[in-house]
């Protein structure tokens, strides 16, 4: 039992911590509304990722990997949304090396 909270403590950190690192970026985009820097394809990747660290979470009962990874979730999916917006949905034209491969 004791070890459960030392992982949920641990957990909660990197929670917060790994968060924080998107609040300044999606801050950003939110004033100047600029995302022709990002790529589209990595923030969809994250998007997979961050579900299935929300579904590992419910698999092990985790409360805080669950709450943290819905909020991260939340702020990558604004960024993609945006990012998406921007390239205003043309996407072929953007990405023409995903093509030729």
């Amino acid at each position: 039992m004791e070890n459960n909270i030392y992982a949920e403590i641990i957990a909660t950190i990197a929670g917060i911590l790994s968060t924080m690192a998107f609040i300044p970026q999606a801050y950003k985009i939110f004033i100047t509304d600029k995302t022709e820097d990002l790529d589209f394809f990595t923030f969809v990747l994250l998007s997979i990722i961050f579900f299935l660290w929300i579904v590992w979470g419910i698999l092990i009962n985790s409360h805080s990997i669950i709450i943290f990874s819905f909020i991260q979730l939340f702020f990558i999916l604004y960024i993609t949304i945006k990012i998406y917006k921007n390239l205003k949905g043309d996407i072929k034209n953007n990405y023409n090396f995903f093509i030729k491969l």
